[in-house]
């Protein structure tokens, strides 16, 4: 394969000339003169200085809400003390702007030295086990040798309510008729319930696989009744940066006519004219899975997983950057994104100059105190994860409900005096998309002008409405995050 090489320029100092940074002798950061060979150039490196020293510690202070002297502090800890180890998951995610945010995050590391070297470095949630052949099941052939039609089209969330109600996407046919819902309650755990319900209630045919009756499958045309996952055998990767593959034994047999996702699957592809492609039992998809370099490396095989319940990667470097050596075809970290490619394409305009210097930042849409929204809707919401559920996965398990038993509100004490809110109150939460009514509780942790509510509930377990509904349903302009705490509403007792 022809593999385009297109290397960064800079200037060599010890020829006085432009040069590939791998021919370079000594790369400069400065001194570098405003036009060479035609060209006026600015370096990247004065471009992130003049944009750094836009955010003086007093105004950071002042966004942020972190004292001048916090900043200061933290800034001799990453800069002078150090090494200094950076954890990070998905709540700053769940902002409109979070991708700039997430940017400057990994920046401050590389600036600072603090990536590729002991004790230093990120530590953010994925699975990472490095094994599967996913290829390989997606791509397997039929008992009789014909080759699969491959996975179908990935359709971006936030597009989908439009695709159903239009039957186009990007101003073409595209006619979507039915939708199958597996492991996600989408009704609940989506962004804007709303505009999640006028797809359900439009599309043609909908059909659910469920354990429980959760909110989404309340819309079903059928429901599959799925087992839980200690009726099946299976592998689970989830153990958040840690090497592991983990086998899930079959614990008891399933309930009543419930199924696993696997016998489910195989059943349908069978009764729709497909049995060829599905001629193999859950062991023969299973060593499938298995079957990469890696396992055979490690020495993984169906029956020894079976055997050992638990296998390790060897293979996974500790630290993949060690040295400062990075995925860039340069092997240097970048600061500078010349072609910007968005990660989904639904015919959205894109501001790049936002996105090729990657000290760009800007504040939220609606967590913003600054936002024009919050002159009608002064609060903002924050989506919080239950200590006792997953998502919805356990809203039915009635022991879990006496530490959460119903959704709450939870308000600074200063808020709740100005709007006349005591402990136990009833209060609506509510916007332009939505509305949820649900109890007060008044805590003296919770920052001025947030609220804090548990977001892993079902609707009829509120007194009305949804916390799902407030939130809304954009994407940012070059990735897809969905904005669970980037929310504004105003309160009303009732």
């Amino acid at each position: 394969m022809e593999v385009t090489i297109d290397p960064e320029v800079v200037w060599d100092e010890a020829t006085q000339s432009a040069k590939s940074h791998l021919e370079a002798e000594k790369p400069a950061l400065e001194n570098v003169p405003e036009e060479v060979e035609g060209f006026k150039v600015r370096l990247v490196w004065d471009m992130a200085l003049e944009a750094i020293g836009k955010w003086t510690p007093e105004k950071a202070s002042e966004v942020t809400g972190v004292s001048v002297e916090d900043i200061k502090r933290l800034a001799r800890m990453y800069g002078q003390e150090g090494p200094v180890l950076t954890g990070m998951n998905q709540g700053l995610n769940h902002y409109f702007n979070a991708i700039y945010t997430y940017d400057l995050i990994f920046l401050l590391m590389v600036v600072t030295g603090n990536i590729g070297k002991e004790s230093a470095g990120l530590i953010s949630g994925g699975g990472s086990f490095g094994i599967s052949n996913s290829n390989g099941c997606i791509n397997q052939p039929s008992s009789k040798g014909e080759k699969p039609a491959g996975p179908g089209r990935n359709i971006n969330w936030t597009a989908l309510y439009g695709i159903i109600h239009d039957q186009e996407l990007l101003g073409k046919p595209f006619p979507l008729k039915s939708l199958y819902c597996s492991c996600t309650n989408i009704v609940s755990n989506q962004t804007e319930q709303n505009e999640t319900i006028k797809s359900l209630k439009e599309v043609e045919f909908l059909v659910v696989e469920e354990m429980t009756m959760s909110d989404t499958a309340l819309y079903a045309d059928i429901l599959l009744p799925a087992c839980h996952w200690f009726e099946c055998e299976d592998l689970r990767v989830r153990s958040y940066n840690m090497p592991y593959l983990v086998y899930n034994d079959k614990a008891t047999e399933p309930l009543y006519e419930s199924k696993s996702d696997f016998e489910i699957y195989k059943m349908i592809g069978s009764a729709m004219g497909f049995e060829d492609f599905f001629d193999f039992s859950e062991k023969d998809y299973i060593s499938l899975w298995l079957n990469s370099p890696v396992a055979k490396k490690e020495g993984i095989t169906y029956d020894s997983l079976r055997e050992t319940k638990i296998a390790r990667n060897h293979q996974l470097k500790e630290n993949p950057f060690m040295g400062g050596k990075f995925f860039h075809q340069s092997g240097r970290a970048k600061m500078w994104t010349e072609k910007v490619v968005p990660e989904y394409n639904l015919g959205q305009e894109i501001d790049e100059s936002k996105e090729h210097l990657l000290f760009y930042w800007e504040p939220a849409r609606e967590a913003n105190l600054e936002a024009p929204i919050r002159e009608k809707y002064p609060f903002s919401v924050l989506g919080e994860h239950m200590r006792t559920r997953n998502h919805t996965q356990w809203w039915d398990v009635d022991y879990m409900k006496e530490y959460e038993r119903q959704p709450i509100a939870r308000f600074n004490p200063d808020d709740a005096k100005e709007l006349g809110i005591s402990e136990g109150d009833t209060v609506r939460l509510y916007n332009d998309r939505g509305s949820v009514t649900l109890l007060a509780t008044i805590n003296s942790g919770q920052a001025p002008k947030t609220i804090n509510c548990p977001r892993s509930f079902l609707t009829r377990e509120h007194i009305d409405g949804d916390f799902a509904t407030i939130s809304f349903n954009d994407y940012n302009q070059v990735t897809r995050n969905q904005c669970y705490f980037d929310q504004a509403v105003a309160v009303e007792k009732l």
